[in-house]
């Protein structure tokens, strides 16, 4: 990735954090279908759906802020400018993982935007 943290404005900022939730909820209900699901309530399908409905929600948030400060301006930061900033890693699905391995991952994934979060802040 290649984003100069030091030359984005507030718009910028939640464009990008709009990008990350998006990408991390495109990236979760993939999983979904990665692993199956419907063998059980509270399987790993499901704690991966529960996931993307939490950062649809965050992304849903995030927009709002966004409209109230800049209106239906077009955003200037994409998915194409990050990768694999929150998203789960396409390789830590496997078929008939448990809902405990998918919370491992989702974990995992929330610890990598912290640190990408920690790492942008100066």
């Amino acid at each position: 990735m290649s984003i100069d943290f030091r030359t984005l404005d507030l718009q910028d900022a939640l464009d990008l954090a709009i990008s990350i939730e998006e990408e991390a909820k495109e990236r979760y209900d993939e999983l979904v279908r990665q692993v199956g699901g419907g063998r059980y309530p509270g399987d790993a399908a499901d704690m991966f759906r529960l996931m993307a409905s939490y950062e649809a929600r965050h992304c849903a948030s995030l927009a709002g802020r966004r409209r109230e400060r800049f209106g239906d301006r077009p955003r200037r930061l994409t998915k194409d400018a990050i990768d694999d900033v929150e998203a789960p890693d396409r390789g830590s699905p496997r078929v008939f993982m448990s809902a405990r391995g998918a919370m491992e991952v989702a974990l995992a994934s929330e610890e990598k935007a912290r640190a990408f979060f920690d790492d942008a802040l100066p």
